[in-house]
């Protein structure tokens, strides 16, 4: 059975999900945090959020906990659907693949973990 996407939040806007891969060491920071506050701070909210949170092999499982808990405080006030995804570090590009397979809506705009975008970036 096929995912649904996501209606919009603004009628008459196509629905958009932002696509943040994340490596586990930057889920902590403040570049990263940086970077959830400039996606809800969004004029034009995203839809969803896709994080792929990226680890090391062999991390200890506390460890990956400790991430997926980071990020999932950054987006906690957000009121913006989250997917969570964890892997074993590859390269970014099977990231952003594993990240946009989870994608269900018909616009991604990709950001990374030390990025902040403009408040009306997703306006268009």
């Amino acid at each position: 059975m096929a995912t649904q996407a996501p209606s919009s939040r603004y009628p008459g806007m196509t629905p958009i999900t932002v696509l943040l891969p994340v490596r586990a060491e930057d889920a902590q920071g403040t570049p990263c945090a940086r970077a959830v506050s400039s996606i809800v701070a969004q004029t034009r909210r995203p839809d969803a959020v896709v994080v792929v949170v990226d680890h090391p092999a062999g991390t200890p499982s506390n460890s990956v906990a400790q991430s997926e808990t980071a990020v999932r405080g950054h987006f906690s006030d957000a009121d913006i659907p989250l997917t969570l995804i964890t892997r074993t570090r590859d390269t970014l590009s099977a990231s952003l693949n594993r990240g946009l397979a989870a994608c269900t809506t018909p616009l991604v705009a990709r950001q990374d973990a030390d990025d902040v975008s403009h408040p009306e970036r997703l306006e268009a």
